[in-house]
Order: C-alpha cells, then structure tokens, then sequence
C-alpha cells in the first residue's frame, strides 16, 4: 500500500529521530528545512499533510504557504504548553489546521485523521465503479488502479503482476464494470487528481502533469481536452473544481 508523505518543518533533532522510528502504517515522514524546500518537494511528489513546528512561527509565510496550496493542510505544532498562545493567537486561513499539541503522541494520533478527512479522495461512482459487486480479480485490479494510478502504472503491467493476459483481463473487467475500460479508469483518476491538485496556485500545470504521472505535459493537455471537453487551463480558470463529474467524459 502506498504510503502518504508528510512534509514536517524544523523538527528538532531528538524529534525527528523518534518519529523515524516509529511504525505508520498510511504515512511517511519527509523532513524539510525551510518553506522554499518544502514547495520543491511538494511539486515532484503528492504531499497528504504538513507539519510546522513552534519554531516557525512567521505568520506571513504560513498564510502565503496556505494561500499557493489549498490542498494540503497544516499542522502547527507545539511540543510544549509554553508555546500553545501562538496558536491560539494566529489569525489563519480556513484552510489551515492549527493544533496545539504537547507531546508527540498527540501529534502522532493527529496525523492520520488529517490524511484521512483532507487528502484527496475519488468518487468511484462518477466512473461506474461498485468495488463491493466485483470478483476477488477484478478488486485487486481496481485497488491497483486506485493505489498507483499517479505512478503511471500501465494495463500491462497490472495484468502481469496479476499473472493474467491482459486481453483476458479486459475480457473479465468488461463483464464486471461494463462502462468503462481499465485505462479509462486510469486516465479519469489522473484527471479528477488534475482538478484536484488545480486548487493550489503555486503548482504550475506542469508540475500537476508530473504528480498525475503522465509521461509529459503534452500528453496531460491532449487527455484534459479530450476527456474533459475543455483546456486545462480554461478549466483551472474558471474554478471548475467541483463539476468534475459533470465535465468527464469517457473516450469513445
């Protein structure tokens, strides 16, 4: 199962080193310096949560952070009761979560109910897609799919990890989930993920390309328009991003 990464800013050495050692079973730590390394990092890879410690307390860089990234919410830290007033004092936007937490279980218990409540999440339903009538195959394909569709994974690849052909694969999957192909599917999460990540005004359309896995941006634009009957910058600029289901559109 694919892990969710983490950012966490100036964590103390002692810090750090607890958390590495500790066993998650949905997340991973990634340790930045500063604000600047952290947004190099959350443009090469899908970033569910970012942790920011009592040290980092410019306000002004934490609201510009919230205002270019939507998408990911923000824990403010703090290891000690003595620092709780400047979490409590910080005007902040909606999109961030401030909590004041004294010891690092809390903060621990914390993480993995923000990943689950604010990560991105796809509606199965919007594809034709009910996991719970499908054969044992079929879910272990669709879990695939919905595990590594941003990897740039392939049918092929899916089909031989299966140890099946891939034309009897398809074969299977098209008596089950009839109304839409394997790499239909593939292609409607990348792009709902697309519209997701749009949100966030500090990630350029090419950098949403990358974090979707398309082998390029060309290839992102070609199956925006295709599938979602507009470019994808139209669509970014008319803050489309709750009408997925009513712009997606199957190839033919």
């Amino acid at each position: 199962m694919r892990k969710s990464v983490v950012l966490m800013l100036c964590v103390k050495a002692f810090l750090k080193e607890k958390i590495e050692t500790v066993f998650t079973d949905n997340w991973r730590p990634v340790f930045v310096n500063d604000f600047d390394e952290a947004i190099r990092v959350i443009k090469h890879t899908p970033v569910s949560c970012f942790v920011v410690d009592h040290h980092s307390r410019d306000k002004e860089i934490i609201t510009q952070f919230c205002r270019q990234f939507e998408t990911i919410p923000i824990i403010l830290y703090s290891n000690s009761s003595l620092h709780s007033d400047w979490l409590r004092n910080i005007t902040l936007p909606e999109k961030i979560i401030a909590t004041a937490c004294n010891t690092i279980e809390e903060l621990l218990s914390e993480i993995p109910i923000i990943i689950k409540n604010r990560s991105f999440q796809s509606d199965l339903k919007i594809f034709g897609i009910n996991p719970e009538q499908y054969s044992p195959r079929i879910k272990k394909c669709l879990g695939m799919i919905i595990e590594e569709f941003h990897e740039n994974i392939t049918v092929e690849a899916i089909a031989d990890r299966l140890d099946i052909h891939r034309s009897h694969l398809e074969r299977e999957w098209h008596r089950e989930c009839g109304s839409i192909t394997p790499k239909q599917l593939l292609i409607g999460l990348k792009l709902h993920y697309s519209t997701f990540l749009m949100q966030n005004a500090g990630l350029k359309l090419k950098d949403i390309a990358h974090l979707d896995g398309f082998a390029n941006e060309h290839e992102f634009y070609r199956s925006f328009h295709s599938h979602m009957g507009m470019t994808a910058s139209c669509y970014r600029r008319d803050r489309l991003f709750a009408e997925f289901a009513l712009c997606w559109q199957r190839a033919k």
